[in-house]
């Protein structure tokens, strides 16, 4: 930590020593703008929600919704240490049939699957389970945490603004996306039906 201080400190100072004061000025507001005009921590995860039902192939239950969102909005312990998180996966890898048998009893369907036909050969794989809150962030190994997936929607999923802004590590790149996430808000309130479909990629803007 003292060495990483000590980088962050000497970028500052190279920053310092070759902007000028006007553009140092713009800077620091950008970032307490950031800090401070995005979406909070409610707005975050029912927004990751949202995504996670775009990408899942059935209804997400309302109870199954209060659970992880109760959990996420208490949970003290956002950052785990890596021994938690490897004994956190190990005791997943072991209940994954338990638990996935206790989400087909909630839903009263069976964990589901994904078929594909190649060379007139078929063959069913059953959908990834992911963990909503995932286990780097605190999350636990009960059946309201985990929800099945296909391979694309896992993928798109943690790879998407909704899941960083709720669950990345980094500080500056988490309340940066959740301004950008607020843009976005304001936008498709407001003038969705005036201007052209508009989606906020980090970094860059496209039609």
């Amino acid at each position: 930590m003292k060495h990483l201080n000590k980088v962050l400190f000497s970028v500052f100072r190279k920053y310092i020593r070759k902007n000028s004061l006007s553009s140092i000025f713009l800077t620091i507001l950008g970032i307490t703008i950031c800090f401070f005009a995005g979406i909070d921590d409610g707005e975050a995860i029912d927004l990751y929600i949202q995504k996670l039902q775009s990408l899942s192939e059935h209804k997400i239950h309302a109870n199954q919704i209060t659970s992880v969102r109760n959990f996420y909005l208490h949970n003290n312990d956002r950052h785990p240490p890596k021994e938690h998180r490897h004994l956190t996966r190990h005791e997943f890898n072991k209940k994954k049939s338990e638990l996935k048998q206790k989400w087909e009893a909630q839903y009263n369907m069976v964990w589901p699957k994904l078929t594909i036909t190649k060379k007139g050969t078929t063959k069913s794989f059953a959908f990834e389970a992911h963990h909503i809150i995932p286990i780097n962030a605190g999350g636990v190994n009960h059946w309201w945490n985990i929800t099945p997936l296909s391979p694309r929607g896992h993928k798109l999923l943690h790879s998407s603004m909704e899941e960083k802004a709720c669950f990345s590590h980094n500080l500056l790149e988490q309340k940066y996306l959740r301004f950008v996430l607020k843009i976005e808000g304001l936008y498709k309130k407001n003038f969705k039906n005036y201007l052209p479909k508009l989606r906020f990629v980090p970094g860059q803007f496209s039609f």
